[in-house]
């Protein structure tokens, strides 16, 4: 069996993957688990959560390649393009594009750079992914979908609908100041 391994931006990324993609990529032999991101090591304690400096989502990547150097396992990544660190690859180049060409510039600068860093264990085996688009934009989208995942979601659907209504595009929310819903 596959197996891939996804370095992510933080908790809700987290749960997205395990509860929804992993079991979904199952169905076709692939076993998926993730991790968020390597942040800081105090005193013995990883720390993980929130996206500051890609030297850090490269560190971390690279030793769990390490870690699992295997010809069936495969990396990638789950971080949105929003405050992505402005030291990434690709980053500055990237500015001029539209949101998903930028993602996808970045990320492919992503997976060069591993690559080059660790080229026997990287290559071939590292498919980074930006969103373009903040995760929390996809729950936007359609709240009626999302709101039918689970039983205890469906009373927050007609606010999220108002929500997104109000704003017009689930990305402008993003940026608007933060209101109690329901």
């Amino acid at each position: 069996m596959i197996r891939l391994h996804a370095v992510v931006e933080g908790q809700t990324e987290e749960t997205f993957v395990r509860d929804l993609l992993a079991p979904h990529a199952r169905r076709f032999g692939v076993a998926m688990d993730c991790r968020a991101v390597e942040t800081s090591r105090k005193g013995g304690v990883i720390y993980r959560g929130g996206l500051t400096r890609y030297a850090k989502v490269s560190a971390d990547l690279l030793r769990w390649i390490r870690e699992d150097p295997g010809g069936d396992a495969y990396f990638t990544t789950f971080f949105d393009l929003f405050r992505f660190p402005r030291d990434a690859p690709g980053y500055a180049e990237s500015l001029h594009l539209e949101p998903a060409a930028r993602a996808l510039h970045i990320a492919n600068a992503m997976a060069a750079d591993l690559a080059a860093t660790e080229a026997a264990l990287a290559a071939g085996r590292c498919f980074p992914h930006v969103q373009p688009y903040e995760f929390e934009v996809l729950l936007f989208s359609e709240p009626a979908a999302i709101c039918g995942l689970h039983d205890h979601w469906a009373p927050a659907a007609g606010a999220l609908r108002s929500l997104r209504r109000e704003y017009g595009n689930p990305e402008r929310i993003n940026s608007a100041q933060p209101r109690p819903i329901g």
